[in-house]
């Protein structure tokens, strides 16, 4: 009974109040509207902090705002991994290898600066990427900085993401469809301590889309997988 209460409730508030339809613009009315609506908006703002400028290095201290419907649950990459809440904090405390800028409508780079290699001939391409030199590990209330290496990205492309057990989002980004209707993975090779290649076996419309990822640090995640794995995959 409560159901039919509520829907006419809702037709007399509506016929009191004289609901009516709101005019609708066509397609081709809206398209006309818009640019000049845009531009009146944009020439009203009074702040415009951002106007192409790349980002500086981050400064210690200072507050960080943020919206979430619950706590995290824990500073871990792979906890993270698993809970939204979580991987909202743990996200901004670590740089994506690469960035997409919508309004120059072209990648940039952001942890590494990138090249894209296309053998035509073998059907194949390669994507290189060369880690900035001054990127580091750091920790809280500590003086100690370990350089990021190649390492790092190889541990977590092949240890984590690689791992089925551990369920990743990342995991099924390392394989292609290829022609035949087969699976074929995306191999992962060092170059140097701050270069490394991702080749893919065959051509794609956007390989570094397909590539970009960030990650955690070897010499803390390698070491508890060694010592006990079974914590990868319980987080």
């Amino acid at each position: 009974m409560k159901k039919p209460t509520i829907i006419a409730g809702a037709f007399i508030l509506c016929a009191i109040l004289s609901c009516e339809k709101s005019e609708e613009y066509s397609p081709e009315e809206f398209e006309a509207l818009h640019p000049a609506g845009l531009n009146e908006l944009l020439a009203k703002t009074v702040s415009k902090p951002w106007e192409g400028q790349d980002f500086v290095p981050g400064k210690l201290g200072g507050t960080w705002h943020s919206v979430m419907q619950a706590d995290p649950k824990s500073f871990n990459r792979l906890v993270a991994e698993h809970d939204a809440e979580t991987r909202g904090v743990v996200d901004a405390m670590l740089d994506y290898l690469i960035e997409y800028d919508p309004v120059a409508r072209d990648w940039k780079p952001r942890a590494a600066s990138f090249e894209v290699k296309v053998d035509e001939a073998a059907g194949k391409l390669s994507v290189i990427f060369t880690l900035r030199d001054n990127l580091y590990w750091s920790y809280y209330n500590s003086a100690t900085k370990i350089p990021v290496t190649s390492d790092d990205v190889i541990f977590w492309y092949n240890g984590i993401w690689g791992d089925p057990e551990f369920q990743s989002s990342g995991y099924y980004q390392e394989f292609l469809t290829m022609e035949d209707g087969s699976k074929a993975h995306v191999d992962i090779e060092k170059l140097s301590d701050k270069s490394f290649a991702l080749h893919f076996p065959r051509i794609i419309a956007d390989p570094l889309l397909a590539s970009n990822m960030n990650f955690g640090p070897a010499h803390i995640y390698k070491k508890a997988a060694e010592r006990a794995p079974s914590l990868l995959k319980t987080v």
